[in-house]
């Protein structure tokens, strides 16, 4: 309660917020590609796409919260 209140209200966010919430997020689309791809191709894929989309979305969230450590907004 007490974070949302501080993100919402002055724009600050604890180290790690993004990046965790990014890398489920690519979590996500990684098991629908990797799905996509265990259904045309091979089964063996699902995997495959599951650590390309943490991967994605750890990248995504670091480099979000680079940007926010420059601004001064990370905590």
């Amino acid at each position: 309660m007490l974070k949302k209140t501080v993100r919402n209200t002055y724009g600050y966010i604890e180290s790690g917020t993004l990046q965790n919430e990014f890398m489920s997020m690519g979590i996500a689309l990684g098991l629908v590609f990797g799905a996509t791809f265990a259904f045309i191709v091979n089964l063996a894929l699902i995997d495959i796409g599951l650590a390309i989309g943490l991967a994605i979305g750890l990248i995504i969230g670091k480099e979000r919260e680079n940007k926010l450590e420059k601004e001064g907004k990370l905590y």
